[in-house]
């Protein structure tokens, strides 16, 4: 009976490798070509020569995505039908583009490929793809296995065309923000090489990176210094410097109503402005990659949510807000913890609702390439109305969340 009992477990045990670990490193042609930078490269010096390139191009954001039923019945649509949509966008020309713009150096995070770049006037600029590779988040010895596939799949709960919108409503409330482009990135052979092997072929965001290039102009309300978090917090300790609280406070509930949950430090810089005889320090969110975003379809994503609730998706209800805020606990605790009354909630709240009418909503979201507006634009309008309606419990909520905390 031992023996038996200890072969099925072999038997078990060998299947579970077989499946988890060799399988998807034997057929994964599709996967394997989607995330082949030696394929994506081939493809752009073949068919995305600058030399003969039109001024646009209409390309797919990750076409890789586009699964069966059976796929999403585990894995849930989400966004797949975005990913898979031709988009016409902009060629990006690095000798055109303000007086010129160059790779300095490899930027991004870890799931995002990106350069960091600078203009021919001096300012830095982000330039980061649309596609991700949430795989890297993985342990090493995981990303050989089928979690990888499951990891790389989760992008599409990401809006890939969510960046655009934000401007004319962060505009609106009078909140710091930086101006995404959607570009597509050719093969050009006069850029450094670090340049076409990282991004050549690739759909992309390119977007100001705020940082002491920017300091005393206009587009970051002529701030003295630009700095990130951890420097912000020792400099206002040190010189005594305050915090616009409140503007942070207004700007942690437009991430609410947006279904923006990935807000940690690190998605923050901070404007010191001088006003009259004082000077504080004005956050500027960055990297809306999260904002509307779709995670709740799916069996196995219902089964994610349950053991982390953090990925709340973009729907006319707000679900759990103390769940939608929790990547930010820390600095929530830090910057409003002091707020003792709910009505500074609910005035700031009663601020964005007043100042996102119906059509400032509809004209953020028609800055979508036509072809997405078509499909989910509509929708979207009808979605952030409703959460805007409804912002005044979510932060009566939020409020909630932080006296328990």
């Amino acid at each position: 009976m031992f023996k038996s009992a200890k072969s099925w477990f072999l038997i078990i045990l060998v299947f579970i490798v077989l499946v988890f670990f060799l399988a998807p490193n034997i057929f994964n042609s599709s996967e394997s070509n989607a995330f082949s930078d030696d394929v994506r490269l081939k493809h752009a010096i073949e068919n995305y020569n600058i030399s003969n390139l039109p001024d646009s191009v209409t390309v797919k954001a990750g076409s890789y995505y586009r699964k069966g039923a059976f796929h999403t019945l585990f894995y849930g649509e989400k966004y797949r039908d975005l990913w898979d949509t031709p988009v016409k966008v902009k060629v990006l020309d690095v000798n055109e583009f303000e007086g010129g713009i160059k790779g300095e150096e490899l930027g991004g995070g870890m799931q995002t490929i990106g350069l960091d770049m600078v203009s021919g006037e001096g300012y830095s600029y982000d330039l980061r793809s649309v596609n991700k590779d949430q795989s890297k988040a993985l342990l090493p010895w995981l990303q050989y296995s089928y979690a990888r596939l499951m990891f790389r799949d989760q992008v599409v709960a990401m809006n890939p065309y969510a960046s655009v919108v934000i401007p004319t409503l962060a505009e609106a409330i009078d909140i710091m923000h930086s101006h995404p482009m959607l570009v597509f990135v050719p093969y050009d052979s006069t850029m450094q090489e670090n340049f076409s092997e990282a991004m050549a072929g690739r759909l992309a965001i390119l977007e100001e990176r705020p940082d002491e290039t920017w300091v005393n102009t206009p587009r970051f309300s002529h701030a003295e210094q630009i700095m990130d978090t951890e420097d912000m917090f020792l400099m206002a300790r040190e010189e005594n410097i305050s915090i616009d609280t409140a503007m942070f406070l207004r700007a942690r509930l437009f991430d609410i109503l947006i279904s923006d949950w990935d807000r940690h430090e690190g998605q923050w810089e901070w404007a010191l402005i001088r006003n009259a005889d004082s000077r504080f320090f004005q956050p500027i969110p960055k990297d809306r990659d999260m904002a509307f975003y779709k995670f709740d379809e799916g069996l196995l994503s219902s089964v994610a949510l349950i053991i982390n609730p953090k990925f709340q998706s973009f729907r006319k209800e707000y679900n759990d807000i103390a769940a939608l805020t929790s990547n930010s606990d820390k600095l929530d605790r830090d910057l409003l913890g002091n707020y003792s009354e709910l009505k500074q909630f609910k005035s700031q709240a009663a601020f964005i609702k007043s100042s996102l009418s119906d059509n400032i909503i509809e004209k953020a979201f028609q800055q979508y390439p036509p072809e997405i507006f078509e499909k989910v634009g509509p929708e979207h309008i009808q979605i952030l109305i409703s959460r805007r309606d409804m912002l005044t419990e979510a932060a009566r909520d939020f409020y909630d969340a932080l006296q328990e905390k």
